[in-house]
C-alpha cells in the first residue's frame, strides 16, 4: 500500500534531479513527510519554554540534538499547562528530530528511553 500525503492522494516519486548523492541499494529516497507516523503530524515543538520549574515536565531543545544523536546537556522542565498544549511534540521514541532553527544541523532519532519527554523545536 502506497503512503498518501494529507489530501488522501499518493505521495509523488522523487525525481532523477531531486537526488543529491547515492545512498546504499538498500535504501530509497523519500520525502520527509512520508517518514511521519499516519497519527502524528510533523511539526515545530513548544516555541517558547516559559520559566524552568522544578516539577515539571522534561524538555529536550534544538541544542541537544546533533548529528545522529542526542546530549540532553540543557535539559529543562516546562510547566504542566505548556506541555499540555503542545501533546502532539512529546515523544514517544523512534521519531526524528531536525534542527532547523537556533542551533543547525543536528538530526536524530529519539531513542525510546526519551519516551514523555516534550520537544522544544524552535
Amino acid at each position: 500500500m502506497k503512503k498518501k500525503n494529507k489530501k488522501g492522494k499518493p505521495f509523488s516519486p522523487i525525481k532523477e534531479g531531486e537526488i543529491p548523492f547515492d545512498i546504499p541499494d538498500n535504501w530509497v529516497w523519500c520525502k520527509l513527510e512520508q517518514l511521519r507516523t499516519p497519527h502524528r503530524e510533523i511539526t515545530y515543538g513548544i516555541v517558547k519554554l516559559g520559566h524552568h520549574v522544578n516539577e515539571g515536565v522534561l524538555t529536550l531543545r534544538t541544542s541537544d540534538v546533533k548529528p545522529g544523536r542526542i546530549i540532553p546537556t540543557n535539559i529543562r522542565k516546562v510547566q504542566p499547562n505548556i506541555s499540555e498544549s503542545y501533546k502532539r511534540t512529546i515523544l514517544e521514541g523512534g521519531e526524528i528530530l531536525y534542527a532547523i532553527r537556533g542551533t543547525l544541523g543536528g538530526v536524530a532519532v529519539v531513542p525510546v528511553e526519551m519516551r514523555g519527554i516534550i520537544f522544544q523545536g524552535k
